[in-house]
């Protein structure tokens, strides 16, 4: 009896997901100031490459810097009222150069902040209005949301830990006068899809009794921690509780 074999399927352009896990987190940070954003980002993996619009280094690097930790930065002056749209654009040209030689180098990036990097993108690619004004009018998002999300893809692809530190902006709301009033509640201000793109979201808070608190709003990779709140946690810690105690040795 002659036997059959079955013929292998074609599958095109479709190739085998790889199983082999990539021990890199890339997360978003925020909470308001001084609530132990860079802080948590410092104790990541080094060497550490900081892109920094902010001046929250000082105070808080030099304890990592006299333990040897490998930590450079470049720091970029930008400021919505004292800079063109061509200016702009040359900054933003130079961070996206940056961040490129941090992929080849760095095993943990910081942007510090992504709130003013948005902004930064943003101005360079729309500009102002007639009063010199940056505004939110509907603009063709659909190339500058794609070369953002391409930059934070980067990350993923060469397994880079990338940290995205975010302000918070106040929500208002309407009072029993309709008026517009502050509410009280702060979210999150930077890139709108920031929380789709990264893998881990942490909000950021300080406790006088307990010290540091990072609250892990949501982990892709971890779902059952997600509503969980840590305090005085460090990366490692963290990063070996979302991918189990074998990635342990990969956040040293």
């Amino acid at each position: 009896m002659a036997i059959v074999t079955k013929k292998a399927a074609d599958w095109g352009r479709f190739s085998a997901i790889s199983q082999e896990a990539k021990y890199r987190l890339v997360w978003r940070s925020y909470g308001p100031e001084k609530v132990g954003k860079n802080h948590f980002a410092f104790t990541a993996p080094g060497p550490i490459a900081v892109q920094s619009f902010d001046i929250g280094l000082e105070g808080v690097v030099e304890k990592f810097l006299r333990d040897g930790k490998d930590i450079r930065a470049v720091e970029y002056e930008f400021e919505k009222g004292d800079c063109s749209q061509e200016a702009a654009q040359v900054l933003r040209d130079a961070f996206v150069e940056d961040y490129e030689k941090a992929l080849k180098v760095a095993r943990t990036i910081v942007w510090d902040t992504e709130t003013e990097l948005w902004d930064l993108f943003r101005y360079a690619e729309f500009g102002t209005n007639d009063q010199g004004v940056a505004t939110t009018k509907p603009r063709d998002y659909v190339k500058l949301n794609s070369s953002y999300r391409d930059l934070i893809q980067q990350a993923y692809d060469t397994g880079v830990n990338l940290c995205l530190i975010q302000k918070v902006k106040e929500r208002w709301k309407t009072n029993e006068k309709g008026s517009p009033t502050p509410s009280g509640v702060f979210e999150a201000s930077g890139f709108k899809e920031a929380g789709y793109i990264t893998q881990a979201t942490l909000c950021h808070s300080w406790d006088k009794e307990e010290g540091f608190g990072v609250y892990l709003a949501n982990c892709r990779q971890n779902m059952g921690l997600a509503g969980e709140t840590f305090y005085n946690m460090t990366f490692p810690e963290l990063a070996t509780l979302i991918f189990g105690e074998e990635s342990a040795d990969s956040w040293s």
